[in-house]
């Protein structure tokens, strides 16, 4: 079990990252915000407890994925 909340959270990761570099390459400040907004949701969930209904919504999507 702990080898598979391991990879979750690895996969997490690498969403926040991908999420880092596609808003690091955006021209709308709009769309960089909310990319901006899914590297942080995904840098702290699974690992971490949601704190808002956003994290919530994507901590289930990311267990549902598992």
């Amino acid at each position: 079990m702990s080898i598979c909340a391991d990879a979750l959270i690895r996969f997490a990761e690498r969403h926040a990252e991908q999420a880092r570099e596609l808003a690091r390459r955006e021209s709308d400040p709009q769309r960089r915000a909310e990319l901006e907004r899914i590297a942080e949701v995904c840098t702290h969930i699974p690992a971490h407890a949601p704190r808002d209904l956003w994290e919530a919504l994507q901590y289930y999507w990311f267990v549902h994925l598992a």
